[in-house]
């Protein structure tokens, strides 16, 4: 179960398939910066929109 392949499941399993996002991903991230999922995505997102900005084509 993963958050990035549209299921809408957030937490994994210990079955779950690498690549896939689930938040306990979210949660190792914030630990080894020392610091919040909500700032992980908002990290993420923010990076998302620049990217966005920059290389549109590959947004489409």
């Amino acid at each position: 179960m993963c958050m990035d392949c549209g299921c809408g499941v957030a937490h994994g399993d210990p079955d779950h398939a690498d690549p896939h996002l689930v938040v306990e991903d979210l949660k190792r991230m914030a630990e080894a910066d020392g610091t919040s999922v909500a700032q992980v995505l908002a990290n993420i997102n923010r990076a998302a929109e620049q990217d966005r900005a920059e290389h549109p084509q590959e947004w489409r």
